[in-house]
């Protein structure tokens, strides 16, 4: 376990950061020299974020903390993170963009798409519903970018990061259909 790089990752995680496998960095993306230090040294890092009651939690492409403690979700990060990601999702086909934009470095949704989507009564109601106050493009900062959540690529585009997408996908993943004896075969009916 590196010190000065242990140090550096506390900092980052104990201030509602994500530490993502690649970062975006002159418009390409590169591994995150504190990703492979966490996940070279998990086990230890596990055991001392336990010690002072957090957990380290490892997405795949991503890693965070959560606290032991009881929290009401509604204080938390995650709950902010993902209230600020339902209302682009939910409101930039409205203003003319894909959504699946967010997902490719190169591409990104808009700056403007934001700024449009921020003036949307319906999405500051659920920003305050999340215990958000301030407008989304300035959530967009707080909570997504600042957060290690997403990015701003070269193009202006706001991108989601590795662990960005893992929230995404668990926010809006859907299910495979159940394969069964009569859906593998219907001739079987």
């Amino acid at each position: 376990m590196n010190t000065s790089a242990s140090q550096s990752i506390y900092n980052l995680l104990i201030n509602g950061r994500i530490i993502n496998k690649h970062r975006y960095d002159g418009g390409i993306l590169v591994d995150d020299e504190h990703y492979s230090e966490l996940f070279s040294n998990e086990f230890q890092y596990e055991s001392l974020y336990e010690a002072i009651g957090f957990e380290l939690i490892h997405t795949g492409s991503a890693y965070y903390l959560g606290s032991l403690t009881d929290k009401k979700y509604r204080e938390t990060a995650a709950l902010r993170i993902q209230g600020v990601l339902l209302a682009i999702a939910r409101f930039s086909p409205e203003c003319g963009t894909m959504i699946e934009g967010i997902l490719d470095y190169r591409a990104g949704i808009p700056r403007r798409a934001i700024e449009n989507i921020a003036e949307m009564e319906d999405v500051k109601d659920m920003l305050k519903a999340c215990g958000i106050t301030e407008p989304l493009t300035e959530a967009v900062d707080s909570q997504l970018e600042k957060r290690g959540v997403a990015y701003w690529n070269q193009g202006a585009g706001l991108v989601l990061t590795d662990g960005g997408m893992c929230i995404f996908d668990s926010m809006f993943k859907v299910s495979p259909p159940v394969v069964t004896e009569k859906t593998q075969n219907p001739n079987s009916l």
